[in-house]
């Protein structure tokens, strides 16, 4: 993503969610907003490999087509579609035309420490 289009969705994420913590991952491919401890915003153009020890997540698609990989199968989600990842399955995702909006439910509450890049 442009730095143009990153202030975009930051300033996007702030409109729909007053209050929330932003975080700009991956030299701007990945843009996290905490909405809650154990609910986020991720707009996402490419994530990294990584998997969690302890947390599951639930991806569920907001907009856009995200294509995951997932302890080695393939998924590609559309609006309204949702994947669970479960601890140590090593997962990555990627916009597939453009950037893919992400609510992302995480238990117990994500933790950096618990983010593991491979």
């Amino acid at each position: 993503m442009t730095e143009n289009e990153i202030e975009q969705i930051k300033a996007e994420l702030r409109r729909d969610y007053p209050g929330v913590e932003i975080c700009v991952l991956n030299d701007g491919a990945e843009i996290v907003a905490e909405v809650e401890p154990k609910r986020a915003v991720a707009v996402i153009e490419c994530s990294l490999p990584h998997f969690h020890r302890q947390t599951t997540e639930q991806y569920k698609v907001v907009r856009g087509t995200l294509q995951v990989t997932c302890a080695g199968q393939q998924h590609v989600l559309g609006p309204g579609q949702s994947l669970r990842i479960e601890p140590g399955q090593v997962h990555e995702a990627r916009g597939a035309d453009g950037v893919a909006w992400v609510e992302v439910r995480s238990d117990p509450a994500w933790t950096k420490e618990d983010h593991i890049l491979v």
